[in-house]
């Protein structure tokens, strides 16, 4: 059964709990999510699913493996449909917050140890995070809350941005800008080393497991 785990962040700037904005929930990886996104300067659209389930990481998380994958649509020869373009681990919790263990492709992965501070599990704006793991620093800044920038017809008035950067090169594919909608995912992503924004078109949440605790 599909379920279309629509839940709006627009609490998310009122009734602040002490330590700042919970934004940890604003990256679920409850069930068989999926999400799919739009870039008009792309001739195919980017599906992420979460592949398997959540395994044992460092730091007591638990991590999950996300496939970025392209759906050709455009006329565009060199386009394959279903061809995992990148491959990323996340982990989010409401102890040790977000952080991304991994990235790569099918031919080579590059782990981190430690992995890489997105947002601890509460953040207030202008709070960052910097990771020194794999011969690079990365940080994350927390650049406050905004309104969602999706290509669904529908509005979302709350999403919390953080903008990554790195000093190791052009830090794909995680340096750029993310935008993240609580309970509901990312919600747009402006990668350094890509044209345009990729931003939210649908998302769903295959059983079982959806609203179920993922950390």
């Amino acid at each position: 059964m599909r379920i279309v785990a629509l839940v709006l962040a627009g609490c998310a700037g009122t009734g602040l709990p002490p330590g700042g904005t919970i934004v940890w929930e604003s990256f679920p990886y409850d069930g068989q999510r999926t999400w799919e996104y739009v870039n008009d300067e792309m001739t195919y659209r980017l599906v992420v699913e979460i592949f398997g389930p959540g395994e044992p990481g460092l730091l007591d998380t638990t991590v999950y493996t996300l496939h970025y994958k392209q759906d050709c649509f455009g006329n565009d020869p060199s386009c394959v449909t279903g061809e995992i373009l990148r491959i990323m681990k996340w982990s989010s919790d409401p102890t040790k917050g977000v952080m991304v263990h991994g990235f790569g492709d099918l031919l080579a992965m590059q782990d981190f140890d430690p992995p890489i501070q997105i947002s601890a599990d509460d953040a207030d704006r202008g709070d960052t995070w910097t990771t020194t793991t794999g011969g690079a620093n990365w940080t994350s800044t927390f650049n406050g809350i905004g309104e969602c920038q999706i290509a669904m017809d529908q509005t979302w008035p709350s999403c919390f941005i953080f903008e990554i950067t790195t000093d190791a090169g052009e830090g794909y594919p995680l340096a750029g800008t993310w935008w993240s909608a609580q309970a509901n995912g990312v919600a747009t992503m402006e990668i350094a080393t890509e044209t345009g924004i990729w931003e939210l078109n649908d998302f769903w949440c295959d059983e079982p497991g959806c609203g179920t605790q993922w950390y």
